[in-house]
Formats: structure tokens, C-alpha cells, sequence
């Protein structure tokens, strides 16, 4: 029988729901740029920016050691959520499958 766990939690944002949401979902590559200490790099593996579905490669740090993430993003336009799955990295050595999805965002777009 296979253990399934989830954990869900709340960061508050002081950025509109559309734009925290158009970052997650095509413009991951600004994210070094605001957390240059923790994040070095995020490049596309396959696909590109803009389509939905691609493979990207993160190359970042988790106190002081260098860590990889291989992820393909799903996209749920319609409720505006986007999901990262991991294809690589260390977080699979911990957990046989792992994904983070936004959930929220759609209800605080609608206010």
C-alpha cells in the first residue's frame, strides 16, 4: 500500500494574484534576479518560455549546498494554476514522486 502525504500552507504576497501568477506560469526567469542568494540559474530544457508544458532546469542552494531540479510545469488556465513536477534532482532521493501546485490564485484574480 503506497503512502501518500500532503502539505499545504499560505504565503501571503505583496504582488497581484495575475502577475505572482504569469511569473509561476512563463517568467520563472526573473526569479534569480529577486533571490540571487538561493537561486543561480533557471534555463528551459525542452520546450520554451511562453508554451505550456516545458522542462526546466533549476540550479540553486539549500543551506550553502548546491542542489539541482528538473521540473515540467502544467498549466490549468482555466482555474490558474500551475503545478511543478519533478522530472530530477535531490527531491526525488526523498520522495518518490513530488509536486507543488498554486491553488489560491484563481480566487484572489476574481476579487
Amino acid at each position: 500500500m503506497a503512502l501518500a502525504e500532503k502539505l499545504e500552507g499560505n504565503v501571503e504576497l505583496k504582488s497581484p494574484a495575475e502577475k505572482f501568477y504569469k511569473v509561476l506560469k512563463s517568467e520563472n526567469h526573473h526569479i534569480p534576479k529577486a533571490c540571487s542568494d538561493k537561486v543561480k540559474s533557471i534555463e528551459v530544457h525542452e520546450g520554451d518560455w511562453e508554451t505550456p508544458g516545458p522542462i526546466k532546469f533549476w540550479n540553486y542552494t539549500v543551506d550553502g549546498k548546491a542542489e539541482i531540479w528538473k521540473e515540467k510545469v502544467e498549466v490549468d488556465e482555466a482555474n490558474k494554476k500551475v503545478t511543478f513536477v519533478a522530472v530530477e534532482g535531490h527531491v526525488l532521493d526523498l520522495y518518490k514522486t513530488y509536486k507543488a501546485r498554486s491553488s489560491r490564485l484563481r480566487e484572489e484574480w476574481q476579487k
